[in-house]
């Protein structure tokens, strides 16, 4: 395993025997922008808007953007969840920083993380990997990834948490998106019905 989801999606589309959930998942129209921030020490947020061409109605689009400072250089990805497979957004693998790793351990996280499945970089920006980044986006490619309990086009974290709620039709924005924030939207999102509707 190397710190992509490309493994999983392929041993999942090579079984022929996979069994179509009947109870599919509702597919959610957002109506009005909703909105959500977190300060961790660092100013985080997320938005889900409507759409605002017809054409694109179904369809999820998938913007997110990173600043960790000095950190990593900044950078954005956005892609819609029709373009999935080939912007290779499968192949992008989970990232974090050296000067994290000791605190992350002290609390029981990143416990199975090596150079080998997790792009480190060390506080000036340097990947530490020999082999470099995959793709210049690389970390903002994992972050936007997509998941589902379909084996078609299956990724991990932005659209794993946000397809928790139902398969949005929408406009997904981030800065230094994580699961906790993403949950959150999904929260404020239903918390009113003028927010959305069941298609």
């Amino acid at each position: 395993m190397d710190g992509s989801s490309k493994c999983f999606t392929e041993a999942f589309q090579s079984r022929r025997t996979l069994v179509e959930s009947k109870s599919s998942l509702r597919k959610v129209k957002v109506l009005k922008e909703v909105a959500v921030s977190q300060e961790d020490g660092n100013s985080r947020w997320a938005k889900l808007s409507p759409l605002e061409d017809a054409d694109t109605d179904g369809d999820l689009n998938i913007s997110v953007h990173l600043d960790f400072g000095t950190r990593m250089q900044p950078q954005s990805f956005s892609y819609w969840r029709s373009e999935f497979i080939t912007r290779k957004v499968l192949e992008a693998r989970t990232f974090g920083f050296m000067s994290d790793l000791e605190g992350l351990r002290a609390n029981n996280l990143a416990r199975g993380s090596s150079l080998d499945n997790t792009i480190a970089f060390n506080d000036n920006g340097s990947v530490i990997n020999k082999e470099g980044l995959r793709f210049p986006k690389e970390p903002s490619m994992h972050k936007a990834r997509i998941s589902s309990r379909k084996a078609s086009n299956q990724g991990l974290d932005a659209l794993g948490d946000l397809r928790l709620g139902g398969v949005l039709s929408g406009r997904y924005e981030s800065l230094r998106p994580g699961h906790s924030l993403n949950i959150m939207l999904l929260k404020k999102l239903y918390s009113s019905a003028k927010n959305f509707r069941f298609v």
